[in-house]
């Protein structure tokens, strides 16, 4: 019988990190990105 390794989502998230330094500052920086450009084609909304 083949012995299935399960993972949560934090440690998958946690490996990818350690991996990747750069990426969590990557995906914040497209995150901030997309916000941004959202509230400028918005308008400002209600602020």
């Amino acid at each position: 019988m083949t012995k299935i390794e399960s993972k949560t989502a934090s440690a998958a998230v946690k490996d990818i990190l350690l991996s990747d330094p750069d990426g969590l500052h990557e995906m914040i920086r497209a995150v901030m990105q997309e916000v941004l450009e959202a509230e400028m084609d918005d308008g400002g909304g209600d602020h």
